[in-house]
């Protein structure tokens, strides 16, 4: 969906926000009772994890965005990311694409905090022209690429440009999958620690291939991942990013000084949870 930045709601001049939006200098979150209110799940979006600074500290440091037009980044949450990409590169010539699911309100709340906090990521009156809000669902699209892959698109396409009810959806609101044309101008698709279920184990790194194989030759994907949250889950994420297809090597800004070696999984009673950032590509 295209991004617009019209107030917030009646809810937030209630609460003593301001009905302009955030301010220049300050990330709104938004509080507990209105994620409570815009929202039916537990999902993770109220707050900004510290993988998605570390993320936004590495871009800043190295030159990993320098050539990029098309980011696009999964798992936004509040869009605080997407947003700060393009808070540090002013009017220059990028655009980002945050997604979400659409199950249980997590769209609705991406757009609601890109809408108050459009002053700070440098985007009033964008109207869709460097920032944008979709909805992209792992499974549904991985499914699809599958689909694609073996010659069955067509089949795909249909079912992902309806609702429920089968009535069909206008351009803006069509999710995204794995044969929407404009994945084929994305330059680099961005994340941070998304590895915490099934989702992220095993439909998450089939997502991952599928955009990278639609998107402009060389396109990478760097990856936040906070390390030994849940080692089970690590092994068999990183197992299934070899078996797509692809490889995975952990990056930082030249001249940063090399981190302290982590301890393998299940071998340290409170190993350090240490954020790395990695570029994983097709091999």
């Amino acid at each position: 969906r295209r991004m617009t930045t019209r107030a917030p709601d009646d809810g937030d001049a209630r609460r003593g926000r301001s009905t302009t939006g955030a301010s220049s200098d300050a990330f709104v979150e938004g509080d507990a009772f209105e994620y409570a209110r815009r929202t039916t799940a537990n999902t993770t979006g109220q707050l900004t994890w510290p993988a998605a600074r570390a993320l936004a500290a590495f871009l800043d440091a190295s030159d990993a965005l320098r050539r990029a037009r098309e980011v696009l980044e999964l798992g936004s949450g509040n869009g605080w990311l997407g947003l700060a990409v393009l808070r540090a590169r002013g009017a220059r010539d990028v655009r980002v694409t945050m997604t979400e699911t659409t199950e249980g309100g997590a769209l609705r709340w991406l757009e609601a905090r890109a809408r108050a906090n459009a002053a700070w990521g440098r985007i009033e009156g964008d109207d869709g022209a460097r920032a944008r809000c979709r909805a992209l669902d792992w499974n549904a699209f991985s499914s699809d690429a599958a689909a694609s892959d073996a010659g069955d698109a067509g089949d795909g396409e249909e079912g992902a440009n309806a609702d429920a009810s089968g009535a069909a959806r206008t351009e803006d609101e069509t999710p995204l999958t794995a044969d929407s044309p404009e994945l084929a101008d994305v330059d680099v698709v961005l994340g941070a620690d998304l590895v915490y279920d099934d989702a992220g184990v095993v439909a998450l790194p089939r997502v991952v291939k599928a955009l990278l194989s639609r998107a402009r030759s060389g396109a990478v994907f760097y990856y936040a991942h906070t390390k030994h949250r849940y080692d089970g889950m690590d092994l068999d994420f990183f197992a299934n990013v070899s078996a797509n297809g692809l490889t995975c090597e952990e990056v930082r800004p030249r001249g940063a000084p090399s981190p302290p070696p982590s301890p393998p999984p299940f071998e340290s009673l409170f190993p350090d949870q240490r954020i790395a950032i990695y570029r994983i590509a097709l091999a």
